[in-house]
């Protein structure tokens, strides 16, 4: 290899060796995922009584709750600070099942972990499809009488809350 052909190898391999350098000290941009200013649930998350049948209306599909003695069902409205309608998650306790719409079809996410007493941590979060309305149900196997533990956050890593609701299996 010639002087001129080594000296210019040196070069190429060195700003390489530079880049990497500096990427890994200030580390490689991601795209964060989450909304700003965080999303919030409005009216607030609901807990219903399933002693009778409940409907609850939302600009989705409302929500119908079967009648399920000593179960309470739980619902989190996600929207924009301006009011647009993010998702919604609820906790059915008739058939133990997670119903988890995101309406916002903007690229961003919401994650979804539904904890009980003696049952493994679920996450149900929605796909990501380019369709208007995603929906993910989750079935669950919660003992009857259980207290089931709906958390929202804006992030996958779940540092960042949005809401928090507790149903009843």
């Amino acid at each position: 290899m010639s002087h001129r052909n080594q000296l210019k190898s040196r070069i190429v391999g060195g700003l390489a060796a530079a880049i990497v350098a500096a990427s890994a000290a200030v580390g490689v941009a991601t795209p964060a995922h989450a909304y700003s200013p965080n999303p919030s649930p409005k009216p607030g998350p609901t807990r219903v009584s399933t002693d009778q049948s409940r409907t609850l209306t939302d600009p989705v599909d409302n929500t119908y709750f079967h009648k399920d003695p000593g179960g309470y069902g739980a619902k989190i409205e996600l929207r924009t600070k301006s009011g647009h309608y993010i998702g919604k998650v609820e906790f059915h306790p008739y058939g133990e099942k997670a119903y988890v719409y995101d309406t916002s079809n903007d690229s961003d996410s919401f994650y979804v972990i539904l904890r009980s007493p003696g049952a493994n941590p679920e996450d149900c979060n929605p796909p990501k499809t380019p369709k208007t309305v995603d929906l993910k149900v989750c079935d669950l196997s919660y003992k009857e009488g259980k207290p089931v533990y709906i958390t929202v956050y804006d992030n996958q890593g779940q540092s960042d809350e949005l809401a928090m609701v507790t149903g009843n299996a």
